[in-house]
């Protein structure tokens, strides 16, 4: 399921009413050209309806965008397990019936933490296939899931392994199971205009692999 909540000004009219549009209703305000568009892909804890992730969505709406937002396989209400392809084959879902729908829109997709790093890899594939968002947000990213699992708090028991052994008994595994993220070299193929935002107190990733990952770009 996915949740599409309608830029301030088109919202306060149906609120003035004391009624809520159609689905119809929604996708026809979506459609127009006006109101540009932002894909917001949400990171690992949670679900799409905790309350800083309502907060963003109320500044988005606020400055006129539509936000169109939903939980991954394996997240919220929706069914499966979730993968890293998986993530990223579900918001392509998301974004091409967007785009389908809105032909001429401009269409932005943001990913926070995790979510930056299924954005990149979806900004790569449209890149990739000649269809290019029109925008890429990355907040609070990461260069590449190693790094960010030996900075993470909880890795000081193992940051003192030699890289052979981090390869072999982290990175391996990992992709394995098809978790790879490696931003950093897919950025690189990403054919659009890209704004990188990370406070410089980020407990859980630091501000760091935004950099590096800056750099990368």
């Amino acid at each position: 399921m996915f949740r599409h909540v309608l830029p301030l000004s088109l919202s306060s009219m149906y609120r003035e009413k004391g009624v809520h549009p159609t689905d119809d209703e929604m996708e026809t305000l979506l459609s127009e050209e006006k109101y540009p568009i932002i894909l917001y892909l949400h990171g690992n804890s949670f679900d799409r309806a905790i309350s800083h992730r309502v907060q963003l969505y109320n500044v988005l709406t606020t400055l006129g965008y539509h936000v169109i937002t939903f939980d991954y396989r394996g997240y919220g209400d929706s069914d499966g397990y979730p993968s890293e392809q998986g993530l990223v084959n579900d918001s392509l879902l998301v974004y091409d019936y967007v785009k389908n729908l809105c032909v001429k829109n401009l269409v932005i997709i943001w990913g926070h933490s995790m979510g930056s790093g299924v954005a990149t890899k979806l900004a790569m594939d449209l890149s990739i296939d000649g269809r290019p968002p029109h925008g890429l947000v990355l907040e609070s990213p990461f260069n590449n899931l190693r790094d960010v699992i030996m900075n993470h708090p909880l890795s000081l028991s193992v940051r003192w392994m030699p890289e052979s052994l981090v390869q072999r008994l982290i990175v391996q595994p990992l992709k394995k199971v098809g978790l790879i993220m490696k931003t950093d070299e897919r950025i690189t193929n990403v054919d659009c205009p890209i704004l990188i935002l990370h406070a410089v107190d980020d407990p859980v990733i630091p501000v760091k692999l935004a950099r590096k990952l800056r750099v990368s770009s």
